[in-house]
């Protein structure tokens, strides 16, 4: 019986309801260990036995979780589930998943209990149906432990990506003394030292109470060890085993462990502790199998650990389970024969944080690997770390690279030093990355397919450095070598370049290509080239300036890039859909998101200061100097055109804003604007143009200028303004109506206004002024969207800060992590001119800042 539930069952009932009318929903049911989570669900499935489809999937708390270990349970009663976990297709699994939240004849209901240790696979799986749940005809029910859930748990970020009207959360909470006393009945128990005892947990005091307070401890542990001191030596043996186990054991198992029987069996379930469900036997909760398992001796524990751990291997159960009881074990001889194939496996079902979880249980072994396999498995483990945007990638394939070298390994060398090319790019070593693509071509000279690979990945790294025709030429040459050789992953590889180089040339073929590039990376289960052949798309139609279309692909290849834990595009989508809220206008969404993306690998950070940069010279905040200079730094370093010229027009811009006129980087801007072109980069040269020749140091015809910002530059104002207006650009469309007539300047000054852009219509107003045009006076302070400039997501911090939280619980409170938080607070600081939180609490007080 549910005791002082009543509120969270009636919201459990009330969302099941309102399915016909508001669609299905993502239940967050949350509290500590031993709250009555389960029981809640149990009790609410219970009422609608009969009405509703039910199905339910367990996380293990194994040190390297199983991938899609929930899923497996659900799969054990929908058949064709099973099927597609078989064939590890992780798309036919999440469409059969939402296939079974969408049945019409009754409400489905999927539970996922203690989401703690849900593991990255399927992660991804809940982010997919939480996604789409609108849709369906159910619900699915998340229970996790908050306390474990901090800010930077990959759940967080998983429920942050859900809608916020398709969840419902659910706090489970302690007892009360009335409670308590209800609990325990007629017993004569001293209720309000039980609850001082137990803090009103229901599995706490159900446990205490039933032993009796005069022969409990402070420590549950020793509650747990009381209950087993009964038994008999061999049922203890089998409880000590158990409690190794994360998730149980299944029933077959046991007898290769040990000399148990069915008289042990009986013996530990009438414990109390354990439950048998279906074909496997589990402590009842697992506060209390860590009680036990605590309680062992090292040495017991590796022993125990040891015996689960080969009947494993001889039933050929699951990988991640045998390594996590290895490791337990310390069984340094089977942690190098099994860690390698569980990270392996975990890869290709795109786990890639329990892949490096197993490969790093290997470090402190790696001289026991054979030589022969040493090498490939430290590539493998690089290849994992860069799928989570984690440095310590380079060094691993540099390790791997020396390894293949001192192996005179010639095809894992050219591999290796294929892959090092993007790794050395991506982390802002450039000389590095150029050398490897040498290597690797010289390398595989002699292997048709792994040469094919190699001239791919060099036609990528000359299209990161703007040499659009070399990038064309290499993919054409890896694409006749791929064809020729049989080769569908070079091929897909340098399709994805080929698409954009063309495209930069001015053959829009090239997207139709880019579309075929992510249709095969689809179709064949190459994640990485799906997710970037998405950023291509982006990527491209934003340097056209086809803004509504960049913003569809930018957002697809953020959830794309999210779903498969590709972290690194995950925030390249991000700073690309940033720039394109840039040009619409929507400057408080654009700053939010360059604000997130901000401490990340090299290429994204230098976007994301540079845009910050810009929007502070624009809106008159913060020191957009500062960030500029730093953009300057890090474009500089990656010597890749696509950082360089866009921070050149960023700092004319603001030279321009602060009449600089003699700035003495300018020089650098030319040099820059010059290379765009040359490489083809029209909208970056142009771009570049437009703000040198504001400040009038455009030396005439020194470059060809496409349109509008041609037109801008060529005086023919009305034709810019109306280009800009049909793309859906307002400031620029701003800058072009200035260099019309008075009405056309008066209109443009309502346009700076509207979106924020005061320094800028502050200089305009100077100027119309000083030609005596009469201009109305600048908007009121109090007819602005923030009266300091912040952002909705930064005015929602300050409040929080006000409060007192601290910012690991301002990241809690938020469901983002502690390092965005971080970034928000420092400009929340800068917005305000505070020098402390304090101080920052202050200003918002005294200012009315908090009700805005």
């Amino acid at each position: 019986m549910l005791i002082e539930r009543e509120s969270e069952l009636a919201k459990l009932e009330t969302s099941l309801a309102d399915i016909d009318q508001t669609g299905g929903k993502v239940v967050l049911i949350r509290g500590e260990a031993g709250i009555g989570k389960s029981a809640l669900v149990t009790a609410f499935l219970e009422n609608h036995q009969g009405e509703i489809h039910a199905w339910s999937g367990f996380c293990d708390d194994l040190l390297t979780p199983q991938p899609l270990g929930p899923i497996w349970d659900l799969a054990d009663h929908v058949p064709h589930l099973a099927d597609s976990l078989e064939k590890s297709d992780r798309r036919a699994v999440m469409a059969n998943l939402r296939e079974l939240l969408s049945g019409t004849l009754r409400p489905t209901v999927v539970v996922v209990e203690d989401t703690q240790w849900i593991d990255e696979a399927s992660l991804d799986v809940v982010r997919y149906l939480g996604r789409r749940i609108a849709d369906a005809n159910g619900l699915l029910i998340l229970t996790y432990r908050d306390t474990e859930v901090d800010y930077e748990h990959p759940l967080r970020s998983v429920i942050a990506s859900i809608a916020p009207p398709s969840i419902i959360r659910i706090s489970v909470m302690p007892l009360s003394p009335a409670a308590v006393k209800e609990v325990i009945g007629d017993s004569e128990v001293d209720v309000q030292r039980l609850v001082d005892l137990t803090g009103g947990n229901p599995l706490l005091v159900h446990q205490l109470s039933t032993a009796g307070l005069d022969q409990i401890p402070a420590s549950i542990q020793e509650s747990v060890l009381g209950r087993a001191a009964s038994l008999p030596s061999e049922a203890r043996d089998l409880l000590d085993t158990i409690a190794v186990a994360p998730g149980g054991l299944e029933l077959d198992l046991i007898p290769q462990i040990g000399d148990f029987g069915e008289s042990e069996l009986d013996a530990v379930s009438r414990t109390g502790l354990l439950d048998v469900m279906g074909d496997r036997i589990a402590f009842r909760h697992e506060i209390i199998r860590r009680a036990s398992e605590t309680a062992l001796t090292p040495t017991r524990h590796k022993t125990l650990n040891r015996a689960v751990m080969q009947a494993l291997i001889d039933s050929d159960a699951d990988l991640a389970r045998t390594v996590h009881h290895a490791r337990g074990a310390t069984d340094v001889e089977a942690i190098v024969e099994y860690a390698p194939r569980a990270g392996a496996i975990a890869m290709q079902t795109g786990s890639h944080r329990e892949a490096v979880d197993h490969f790093r249980s290997l470090e402190p072994y790696l001289d026991k690997i054979q030589e022969s396999e040493r090498g490939r498995i430290v590539e493998d483990w690089a290849r994992s770390e860069f799928f989570h945007d984690n440095a310590e990638a380079v060094d691993l394939i540099m390790a791997a690279i020396a390894m293949h070298r001192e192996r005179n390994d010639q095809t894992a060398l050219g591999r290796s030093l294929t892959f090092a090319v993007r790794l050395f790019e991506a982390n802002g070593r450039p000389d590095e990355a150029d050398r490897a693509a040498r290597q690797a071509l010289e390398v595989t000279a002699s292997d048709p397919r792994a040469h094919a690979h190699a001239l791919a990945q060099s036609a990528w790294l000359a299209l990161m450095r703007g040499e659009v025709y070399e990038a064309d030429e290499l993919a054409d040459r890896a694409l006749a070598l791929a064809d020729s050789s049989e080769t569908a992953f070079a091929r897909l590889y340098a399709l994805n370049t080929k698409g954009y180089a063309e495209y930069q040339k001015g053959n829009h073929n090239g997207l139709d290509r880019l579309e075929e590039a992510r249709q095969m990376a689809a179709e064949s289960g190459h994640l990485f080239e799906e997710a970037r052949a998405l950023i291509n798309l982006a990527g491209a139609t934003t340097d056209n300036l086809d803004l509504d279309i960049a913003a569809e692909y930018s957002k697809r290849a953020i959830e794309t890039s999210a779903n498969y834990e590709i972290e690194p595009l995950e925030a390249y989508g991000q700073t690309i859909l940033a720039t394109v809220l840039l040009h619409q206008g929507q400057w408080d969404e654009a700053e939010d998101l360059a604000y997130s993306s901000l401490d990340s690998h090299p290429h994204v950070e230098v976007q994301a200061v540079r845009l910050l940069g810009v929007l502070h010279a624009r809106t008159g905040k913060g020191d957009p100097e500062e960030l500029l200079r730093r953009a300057w730094q890090l474009a500089r370093r990656s010597r890749e055109i696509q950082n360089i010229a866009p921070t050149a027009a960023a700092w004319a811009e603001f030279c321009w804003i602060k009449g600089r006129y003699d700035d003495a980087l300018l020089p650098e801007c030319r040099e820059a604007m010059t290379r765009a072109a040359q490489r083809h980069h029209w909208k970056l040269a142009g771009e570049v143009a437009l703000w040198l020749h504001q400040l009038d140091v455009l030396e005439s015809g020194s470059i060809e200028i496409a349109p509008p910002y041609g037109d801008m530059i060529a005086g023919n104002s009305t034709e810019a303004a109306n280009s800009w207006s049909d793309l859906g650009a307002p400031y620029e469309r701003a800058i072009a109506l200035m260099g019309g007539s008075k009405e056309d300047k008066l209109r443009a000054l309502e346009i700076l206004e509207s979106i924020g852009a005061r320094p800028v219509a502050s200089k305009y107003r100077q100027a119309m002024r000083a030609v005596g045009i009469s201009v109305p006076r600048g908007r009121s302070q109090e007819t602005r969207s923030h009266p300091k400039g912040l952002t909705p997501r930064q005015s929602e911090v300050l409040g929080l800060l006000a409060e007192g939280l601290t910012n690991a619980e301002i990241a809690d409170d938020l469901f983002v992590s502690l390092r965005t938080v971080e970034n928000h607070v420092s400009a929340v600081l800068s917005k305000l001119g505070a020098t402390s939180r304090d101080d920052a609490s202050m200003i918002a007080r005294e200012e009315g800042l908090l009700t805005v």
